[in-house]
């Protein structure tokens, strides 16, 4: 491990913290702006479809979040970042561009809400003079003026007020600016209270205060007709009218709702006197108001459940019915609800945005040998959970859909007319180019039977050739009509092979404008999969067959003599259900055999033989393979419950496997449509129309566990079996209480496929998950921390160190189960044994002796006590790493004296460490809840441990898991040229609470020294990329220190260099006699990237 560390994120965060709706782009249509983390992304609604326009970066997490008038007509943005700056911004076609920018300073600004709150009001006489307000710190609002001009200062106010806690703040909309304020007192009672904003926004006057129940979290204010405030609570909502000024609290209403916990309400229509209200267990609740003819207020309050959906976090109303659902601690939505109609379906989901926050664990490995690694994610949060596998592949980008046309087969007929052949279960479509240049159906295609479904179809030369159950069709002649059925045929350039019943091959070929039959063979078991050699391939013509029952063979047939030349035992019970031949263009040919248990086998083809056998995991079942030309290279497409695309990469020699974002996919084939070639593919729901986006990055695939929200996840590599810890939280909505049922999970690491399932005790929450060897014994363990979330009784234990023993089989035996009076928070191997933290002591297992009776066969033994909760843990060697609440971290020795572990450094600073691990050369590497990354080193001489490094990761890390490969790193010698090196290197991977994976990468001096440079350079070049302040955001308080970026270069930065014009990428290496070339800095840059290309 090195003291300077590349710090780059592999997949961005998910979780969505805010949303505002306006006219950004055009000020007849209305956008969606949300944000994630430190991300904005601009989205248009089409067809009650969420549909991706920009992206952009900013320097610092926001925590505020409006729309305010642009003078132009069209909106733009305010925010604010969790470290006080603002800005407002606004959207041109390709950029987002800054409008103004400031920052708030007063000596007031001392303590953080824990919620940043905020509103848009109008301050002045004109409908321009608008201020936003900020409720970010306790004790203060800040008034922040819309400046006029662009590039004017913001000069925000700030106003004292007397509350500890902040819920809501709400524009009472009246015709004097007037805001409402929802909070907590020191003395946990609850009040609303009124003021008066004045002068454009430079005075804020308070006016009325009125007490509400301590239970009221949220606000919806109702102008006329309605003339009240919306108290909304835990179980209880009050409606307060308005008049003269004042809320009239004698003439308040109130109703009891059921016990949900309230993350977000929204006003839907003023005139109508409704709300909506979103809840941490995933329920849409409607609110309404009602009053009688004649009253100036509402005279009743009522509130219905809408449906189930996430637990939002931001809800943006779009009308007629349409609303946007954003979370942090889920998926995000968006739906359509039927407001005044009850009926048992009111709420229908339109489009969603996959997330993996909050993300608590993960496990890397490679999955099937292909090289590339996965990462199965620990996802959700209370009832929206999930396993999340994350991997490397394309985006389908869907350009068209057709609805409800489910295909068997796909082919494309590739000529001036181009045609769309599809195959249906028992008969056959035609689509083509209309004189319009429109998609449209054809009524018949040169003597193409429509009346069947479509085994094989082809253009040879000038004419079509279809195969059907029942026929061969060349042109307009049927040629050749069979006894018994085609079950299955191939077409390549004049050749055709087909399977005659279930046991007969027969071959054509195709001269001028007649088929000649060559040759027929029986087999004695039955054909499952044929296919034909390409001429192109350069090799003999050959074909390759599929057996199965009693044996499953592969076999090798020479042409035009269907002589068999070679053969290929395929695995005991399994069949193989689909092939490919393709040389990807180039010289070497391969041969793929996708088989029934979701695995493909794949070959050399060399001399006439199947060799170099090599196996993968596709999917939970056969893949069907299809060879096809995308952006002008051969790729095999592997279509399973997964998708999978195979393409040769000529620069390092190799096969690369990528996922693709497509499920459950029947049929693939390339054609000409309206707007270009197209990837047509099948799926249950219809056809769909698209491209595969050439980038290839992070993909997210799903897999429920009946409703289990998983929590710690851990692999076994020999029976390549996953232990998953999940639980899932039961709320009684009487009375408030939440109850837990957890599962250990046992899953298959290849397919996900569920084997077993072990019951916790109820209440009993997975916190650790380790799996190792016992040595001494002779067994592999999986071994299990608890804690129990619920205890009535004083002397109850508060958590369990479980021990599983893995059977070769892949099963997993309890062996027994110790109770501990303190929550088991982690556990590590260490030496031939485990270690574990409970509470503030850490434990060792002495001895394991399954003969014992049930509940002594596991001895453990406090070996550390400290004064503070011990939250994480890391060993090496004799060495245990220990985060805690309080103390950051200390090392821990194991003493020969008194067989203890006993402290040889202990760090000074105190922060709460949430992750932890020690790195090569007794380097450590932490993370804080502060969000902050370290990078500290033991120091002997007087057992403290020093901080080195310092970087500001603006999220909450919740693991970190190392990595160690062997790769070819570059080197910068004096002369400036590039050296390849081989060496071995460890790098970190994390997993964030708002859903992020992240890579830490150690890097020689040198390296950082260059990248340094370019990191300072590209933030000068690009200044999109600066504000508010890169530097006060990534490395704040950094002062007047000799290296102000404290050995962390923000790899998000630095790697724009890669996405920068030639002419501008030369100016930057110009700039500085630090950069050798750029060349060379682009092989920097691309070495560093690598690592993405691992997940």
């Amino acid at each position: 491990m090195s003291p300077y560390n590349y710090v780059t994120t592999l997949y961005p965060p998910t979780a969505i913290s805010n949303s505002v709706k306006g006219s950004f782009l055009d000020p007849n249509y209305t956008h969606i702006v949300t944000s994630k983390s430190s991300q904005i992304e601009l989205w248009a609604i089409a067809h009650e479809r969420l549909v991706f326009l920009q992206q952009h970066a900013i320097s610092g997490n926001i925590v505020v979040l409006e729309t305010v008038s642009h003078p132009d007509g069209k909106d733009m943005l305010f925010l604010v970042t969790d470290n006080g700056e603002c800005c407002f911004l606004y959207f041109t076609d390709k950029e987002l561009k800054l409008y103004a920018n400031g920052c708030f300073e007063h000596p007031s600004l001392t303590r953080r809400q824990p919620d940043a709150l905020s509103l848009v009001t109008r301050t002045g006489p004109s409908e321009t003079d608008l201020s936003v307000i900020v409720s970010m710190y306790a004790g203060v609002l800040v008034a922040v003026p819309v400046p006029q001009a662009e590039g004017d200062p913001i000069d925000p106010f700030y106003a004292s007020i007397n509350h500890s806690v902040v819920h809501s703040i709400v524009d009472l909309g009246l015709d004097s600016p007037t805001i409402a304020v929802l909070y907590t007192n020191e003395h946990t009672r609850c009040f609303i209270q009124q003021y008066h904003v004045l002068s454009s926004g430079s005075k804020i006057e308070p006016k009325q205060n009125i007490e509400v129940d301590k239970k009221m979290r949220r606000l919806i204010p109702f102008p006329a007709p309605f003339k009240g405030i919306l108290a909304i609570g835990n179980m209880i909502i009050n409606y307060l009218p308005y008049g003269s000024g004042r809320f009239i609290s004698n003439s308040r209403l109130r109703n009891s709702i059921q016990n949900v916990g309230i993350t977000t309400a929204i006003l839907l229509d003023p005139e109508n006197g409704n709300c909506l209200v979103g809840t941490d267990s995933g329920d849409l609740y409607y609110i309404g108001l009602k009053k009688i003819p004649g009253n100036v207020h509402a005279t009743d309050v009522f509130f219905e459940p809408i449906g189930k959906t996430t637990a939002p976090s931001t809800m943006v109303y779009l009308g007629d019915g349409l609303l946007f659902q954003g979370s942090i601690h889920g998926d995000s939505y968006l739906v359509k609800v039927n407001l005044y109609e009850v009926t048992k379906h009111r709420l229908h989901v339109c489009d969603s945005l996959p997330s993996l926050s909050p993300m608590t664990d993960f496990c890397t490995y490679s999955r099937g040998g292909n090289g590339q690694d996965v990462m199965v994610c620990c996802t959700g949060h209370r009832h929206n959970g999930a396993l999340q596998i994350v991997s490397n592949g394309h985006d389908f980008l869907q350009s068209a859909q057709i609805p409800n046309l489910s295909a068997k087969r796909i082919f494309g007929l590739d000529s001036h007319n181009p045609t769309l052949v599809i195959s249906l279960s028992d008969r056959t479509l035609l689509l083509g180019k209309s004189s319009e240049g429109e998609m449209t159906s054809l009524d018949s295609l040169a003597g193409f039977q429509l009346q069947e479904e479509t085994v094989a179809a082809a253009l040879i030369g000038k004419w079509f050739a279809q195969v059907t159950p029942t026929q061969i069709i060349l042109g307009d002649v049927p040629v050749w009509k069979p006894e018994e059925r085609i079950r299955m045929a191939h077409i390549v350039g004049h050749q055709i092979l087909l399977c005659h019943g279930e046991h007969e091959l027969l071959y054509f070929v195709i001269q001028e404008n007649h088929i000649k039959y060559i040759r027929a063979t029986r087999f004695d078991i039955p054909i499952v999969s044929l296919i034909l050699a390409d001429a192109t391939h350069g090799m003999s013509p050959f074909a390759l067959v599929g057996l199965s029952s009693p044996e499953s063979i592969v076999q090798m047939h020479s042409l035009p003599d269907l002589g068999m030349v070679s053969k290929r035992n395929m695995p005991s019970g399994t069949t193989p259900r689909s092939l490919a031949l393709t040389n990807f263009g180039f010289h070497k040919l391969y041969a793929f055999v996708s088989l029934s248990n979701g695995t493909m086998l794949y070959y050399d083809v060399d001399n006439e033989q199947l060799v170099s056998e090599r196996q993968v995991t596709l999917g939970l079942h056969s893949a069907t393979l299809s060879t096809l030309i995308i952006h002008g290279c051969k790729v095999v497409f592997a279509t399973s419950n997964e998708t999978t695309v195979i393409d040769f990469d000529a620069d390092i020699g190799k096969l690369q496997f990528t996922t693709c974002n497509l499920t459950d996919i029947q049929a693939v084939a390339m054609s000409d449509c309206p707007g270009g070639s197209a990837l047509v593919c099948s799926t249950a729901k219809g056809l769909l129309f698209g491209q595969l986006d050439p980038m290839v990055k992070p993909q997210v695939s799903t897999y429920s566990l009946d409703g289990y929200v998983p929590k710690k996840i851990a692999r076994h590599d020999k029976s390549d079996t996953l232990i998953i810890g999940a639980s899932k939280m039961t709320r009684n909505y009487g009375n408030g209480v939440e109850s837990y049922a957890s599962r250990l999970f046992i899953m298959d690491a290849m397919t996900f496929h569920h084997r077993e399932a072990h019951e916790l005790f109820p209440n009993e929450v997975p916190s650790s998950i380790a799996v190792l060897n016992l040595k001494d014994h002779g067994m592999d363990v999986a071994c299990v921390g608890t804690i129990f979330c619920e205890n009535d009784t004083s002397d109850a234990p508060r958590g369990r160190f479980l021990m599983y023993e893995i059977l070769p089989s892949g099963s997993y035996r309890l062996i027994d189960a110790a109770e501990l009076p303190t929550p088991v928070w982690d556990i590590k191997s260490y030496l031939d044994t485990v270690v574990f933290s409970s509470g503030a002591a850490i434990f060792m297992l002495e001895n394991v002796n399954p003969k014992n009776k049930q509940g002594e066969r596991l001895q453990v033994k406090c070996k550390n006590f400290s004064d503070v909760e011990c939250i994480c843990l890391d060993t090496q060697g004799d060495t245990v790493l220990v985060g805690d609440i309080m103390q950051s971290v200390q090392l821990l020795q194991s003493s020969a004296k008194d067989a203890s572990l006993k402290c040889i450094a202990k760090d000074s600073e105190m922060r709460w460490t949430t992750a932890l691990q020690i790195m090569d050369d007794q380097l450590l590497l932490t993370a804080d809840q502060s969000q902050y990354l370290y990078i500290k080193q033991p120091v002997a001489a007087d057992g403290t441990v020093k901080t080195l490094g310092r970087y500001h990761l603006g999220d909450l890390v919740n693991t970190f898991k190392r990595k160690s490969v062997g790769h070819v790193g570059m080197s910068f010698p004096s002369n400036g040229e590039i050296q390849a090196l081989p060496d071995m290197s460890t790098y970190t991977y994390y997993c964030t609470a708002r859903g992020a994976i992240g890579a830490v990468i150690p890097i020689s001096r040198e390296k950082y020294v260059v990248l340094k440079e370019l990191q300072k350079k590209l933030l000068d070049a690009l200044p999109r990329l600066a504000y508010p302040s890169h530097l006060n955001w990534r490395y704040p308080d950094s002062g007047d220190t000799i290296d102000p970026y404290q050995g962390f270069i923000d790899g998000d930065v630095v790697e724009q260099f890669m996405l920068m014009s030639a002419d501008s990428r030369r100016n930057i290496v110009q700039s500085s006699k630090a950069f050798p070339s750029v060349g060379a800095i682009t092989a920097l840059l691309q070495d560093l990237a690598q690592w993405r290309c691992r997940l």
